[in-house]
């Protein structure tokens, strides 16, 4: 896999968790930055894919009214207490 080169500013704190966290795991810093990225985008993609089925759920009509969802929730408290 062909890897690219991109620059990025960081502030001072973040820059030195990286470092550190990089040393203690005897990686380089790149690694981790990548490392830190694809979780980044990965939980971010399913998190939109996730939105967007919920949008596109509800514009077929579904959804769950609002106050059915609020009494179930109510039910299932007083059930535990």
């Amino acid at each position: 896999m062909t890897k690219n080169v991109i620059t990025v500013r960081l502030d001072n704190p973040l820059q030195q968790a990286i470092e550190g966290l990089a040393a203690t795991l005897e990686r380089p810093r790149s690694w981790v930055i990548e490392q830190a990225l694809q979780e980044y985008v990965t939980t971010n993609a399913w998190q939109l894919q996730a939105i967007q089925e919920g949008i596109d759920a509800l514009d077929k009509g579904q959804g769950i009214v609002h106050e059915t969802v609020k009494q179930r929730l109510l039910n299932k408290i007083r059930l535990h207490n």
